[in-house]
């Protein structure tokens, strides 16, 4: 099985194919490589948080609709984990490898999910079992419901908490970016590293103590290892080494940049084809992201066709 995941201006120019296919040939042949696999069971078109936030922007109900139809029948409501369940399951995998211990949850696919409050964050919590059920036995109209019937105020209000949450990270990456002015990539690299994992303690800890793993057990693991959660989260280490090369640019960042790397974030360690804002992409090859992974990136739509079938000719 193969996965993709497109940002939004390659949705919108599969939609304007869909509708006008005469005028967009070549994206209407992209549409059609697509979805001929996806009937074939062959490949995943996977849903990130940025292609529901990016839909939620339109407010006219009807584009919605459109739009959302147009993802539902692509994806067959599959979504990408959002980063707070891929980091925590990374953690896991690493910790139990590590020190030896089962962990549940080792199914190859387990960064799918049919919740596409999933695809936000770690929403254990806040979801009735009930909508859990509901979700996952019909993935595509709980979505269709969500992007379509929420009230216009409820949209918005998700919208200005998400533009909130941005600025903040914002914020912190433009502050750290002035402190560290004039210091070498690998400084900054080990600074970010270290930040990381401050960040994220409390959901380490939580694990270890989930494990079994005893305090004085993870207290005496070398330091190389706890240093290396970064390194071998791939989540994390694809946010380092996209946030290096946004800091090293001299230039103000802008929302934009952050939702963008969001996106290429939960993409490219879990796709095979990515395709995406050409900014970005250059961003990954510079970084070796792509290399890394084994991932094809691309900003270009109508070249779908070829790559889909240059990844299968490798099977």
């Amino acid at each position: 099985m193969k996965f993709l995941a497109l940002d939004q201006c390659a949705w919108i120019l599969l939609d304007h194919a869909r509708n006008a296919p005469q005028n967009n040939e070549a994206h209407y042949l992209a549409l059609c490589a697509v979805s001929e696999l996806v009937a074939r069971n062959e490949l995943i078109v996977l849903i990130t948080y940025s292609n529901i936030f990016e839909t939620q922007k339109l407010f006219d109900s009807a584009s919605r609709s459109h739009r959302a139809l147009l993802m539902n029948s692509l994806s067959r409501g599959n979504f990408l984990a959002g980063p707070d369940l891929r980091r925590r399951h990374e953690f896991r995998s690493l910790l139990s490898q590590h020190f030896g211990v089962p962990s549940s949850n080792n199914s190859e696919n387990w960064f799918v999910t049919k919740r596409f409050w999933e695809a936000a964050s770690y929403f254990e919590v806040a979801v009735p079992v009930k909508m859990k059920r509901i979700a996952d036995q019909a993935p595509e109209a709980v979505f269709y419901s969500y992007l379509v019937e929420t009230q216009q105020e409820n949209l918005e209000e998700a919208l200005t908490r998400y533009h909130a949450g941005i600025d903040e990270l914002l914020l912190a990456l433009e502050t750290r970016r002035k402190k560290l002015r004039g210091e070498t990539e690998s400084m900054r690299r080990k600074v970010l590293s270290a930040q990381m994992l401050l960040e994220h303690q409390n959901d380490i800890f939580q694990i270890v103590d989930q494990l079994g793993i005893s305090d004085q057990d993870f207290k005496n693991a070398p330091v190389g290892f706890k240093r290396d959660l970064v390194r071998e989260s791939a989540t994390l280490l694809v946010e380092r080494e996209l946030t290096l090369v946004l800091e090293a640019e001299n230039r103000f960042l802008t929302r934009n940049d952050l939702q963008d790397m969001s996106f290429f974030t939960s993409a490219i360690p879990y796709c095979d084809i990515v395709v995406g804002e050409q900014g970005f992409v250059d961003r990954c090859r510079q970084a070796k992201l792509d290399k890394h992974f084994s991932t094809v990136v691309t900003s270009d739509v109508s070249a779908l066709p070829q790559l889909l079938q240059g990844i299968y000719s490798h099977r």
